[in-house]
């Protein structure tokens, strides 16, 4: 898929970035707490660099690698850590790797970089504020408008990736049409858009286009890219949580002139009912913000699937997701689908998500009493599966 051409120049590029490591590691350790930000954003520029070019062609643990190295050295830019002899000399065994995998690029997938990432996630999670260790661990679905997941990343990479008031997008390139009909190359726009932002992770969604088996196949190639910036949205749609059940659609926009009458017909759009059940929903939830109730609410859920993770650790791994659209991850031994249907015959609906979480997604306006009554279902089902 990947083409020698865009793998050679990512390797001269890599060995670019690699060239002066040594000597800025070490002129960052001598500076200690009085950090050169020019040079740690240039040290932070090599390893985002690698790894955004590195998830593009597939290169796993390279992409793992510079990503953990990224973690670090954005803790240090950000004056979270002061980079100690201890800590860049494993930046820099880390980098040396780097240098080993470039080098040897065909067999990079399959090298040993354990060692490297359990040292750098130490430091990372070790010099995080109280509260904010998991974060580390804690996994986040992204999905596309349709619900289907694209990415999973750690909670840690979207709360350092929204420092200083940026915006996280998730953005779809068609890889034909977008950019080679265009005579460009995709490491030309990663490196493009890492210029201007800060790329979290990207991916080729090779499942969509499909093979000669299937009835249809895709004349498109779709590129995610999740993506940080300070670039602000000029528009954001809303629809389905917004009516809470009824049909309404939105656009929210600082734009004067960025919709206008005859721009856009809907069945639903701006009838009586659907506006006026909009703003009730906009005012219960702007009350249960505002409150403090929906943020207990969402911590109680949690408290309930802590003790259930803790009651059935071989069935559940661990807890994902954000707020309430969250999720518990399971042991790929139990089929999802089993634990789905004894969920129907407890009276509980959860989700699939991905091959292995099972979602939930309860109004935001559950009680209590609805949370007890879910969890003890549940439980029933978790006990039945063991059997």
């Amino acid at each position: 898929m990947i083409d020698d051409e865009s793998l050679q120049m990512y390797v001269e590029e890599s060995r670019e970035h690699l060239e002066d490591i040594e000597n800025d590691l070490l002129a960052i350790e001598e500076a200690g707490e009085n950090i050169d930000e020019e040079l740690v954003n240039k040290v932070f520029r090599a390893a985002h660099s690698m790894k955004g070019g590195a998830g593009f062609l597939g290169l796993t643990q390279i992409k793992e690698l510079a990503h953990k190295i990224e973690n670090v050295l954005d803790m240090i830019r950000n004056r979270q850590l002061v980079p100690t002899p201890e800590i860049v000399n494993i930046i820099l065994l880390s980098f040396d790797r780097l240098r080993e995998m470039i080098e040897n690029i065909s067999e990079s997938n399959e090298m040993d970089i354990s060692e490297h990432v359990d040292a750098l996630v130490s430091i990372t999670s070790g010099n995080l504020p109280a509260g904010e260790e998991k974060s580390v661990k804690n996994e986040i679905e992204i999905t596309d408008s349709s619900g289907r997941p694209i990415f999973t990343v750690k909670e840690f990479d979207l709360l350092q990736a929204r420092k200083g008031g940026k915006f996280v997008y998730l953005i779809e390139f068609d890889l034909i049409h977008d950019i080679h009909r265009k005579d460009k190359n995709p490491l030309d726009v990663i490196n493009d858009m890492q210029a201007t932002g800060q790329i979290i992770d990207v991916k080729l969604d090779l499942d969509a286009v499909g093979t000669l088996e299937d009835d249809i196949i895709s004349n498109k190639i779709p590129m995610y890219v999740l993506y940080s910036t300070i670039i602000e949205p000029d528009i954001i749609t809303l629809a389905k949580g917004l009516g809470g059940g009824i049909p309404i659609g939105a656009m929210v926009t600082k734009l004067k002139d960025g919709f206008e009458a005859g721009d856009h017909g809907s069945t639903f759009g701006g009838n009586y009912l659907s506006t006026s059940v909009a703003l009730k929903v906009l005012e219960i939830l702007e009350n249960e913000y505002s409150n403090g109730k929906l943020a207990l609410k969402i911590e109680y859920f949690k408290s309930k699937l802590k003790a259930l993770q803790k009651k059935f650790p071989d069935i559940i791994l661990e807890i994902t997701g954000l707020g309430l659209m969250i999720g518990l991850k399971i042991n790929s031994k139990f089929e999802l689908g089993k634990i789905i249907e004894l969920g129907h015959k407890h009276e509980i609906l959860t989700l699939k998500s991905g091959n292995n979480i099972l979602r939930f997604l309860p109004p935001l306006t559950i009680s209590e009493n609805e949370i007890n009554q879910g969890f003890s279902r549940l439980e029933k089902v978790f006990q039945e599966l063991n059997n």
